[in-house]
């Protein structure tokens, strides 16, 4: 499926549901739309059906501070440049010169790095408090250790 026939919308109501499976069946941090502050939800969708097949939500946390969440994509369209594509999407909503936060997994670490991204310490002062939440949750609940906090400044 070329990325020709994605179109880029922001979100419907009705496709909060449908992005929220997404998250479960990816096995991604579905904390963080209970976690990470209101915010744009970007939505990619097939060109032919209208249908939502991934999203990416940068919630605003203050004047300069950010946080990018629940990236994903439906796994027939991964590798096809959609979540690069969420990624780039939902940053041209913040102003230029925005922090912007998120938290992943290490090994989609290199998803990020184009952008700018950079691990950074979760216990430093300067990682919101939400942020540190998403985290503790994430590491209770998942017994993973293979969270990061990233940050793009």
């Amino acid at each position: 499926m070329p990325a020709a026939s994605v179109t880029y919308t922001s979100a419907r109501l009705q496709d909060r549901p449908v992005l929220f499976k997404m998250l479960l069946c990816a096995r991604l941090n579905f904390l963080t739309p209970l976690t990470s502050p209101a915010g744009s939800l970007v939505v990619a969708r097939d060109a032919r059906s209208g249908a939502p097949i991934g999203g990416a939500k940068l919630g605003r946390m203050d004047a300069t501070t950010y946080q990018l969440s629940s990236v994903v994509v439906d796994e027939p369209w991964r590798g096809k440049g959609v979540g690069k594509n969420l990624i780039r999407r939902a940053l041209e909503l913040a102003p230029a010169d925005a922090t912007v936060f998120l938290t992943t997994l290490e090994d989609r670490q290199a998803l990020y790095n184009p952008f700018a991204f950079e691990v950074c310490d979760p216990t430093n002062d300067q990682v919101p408090a939400n942020i540190q939440l998403e985290m503790v949750l994430g590491l209770a609940l998942f017994s993973t250790t293979n969270l990061i906090v990233m940050r793009r400044n």
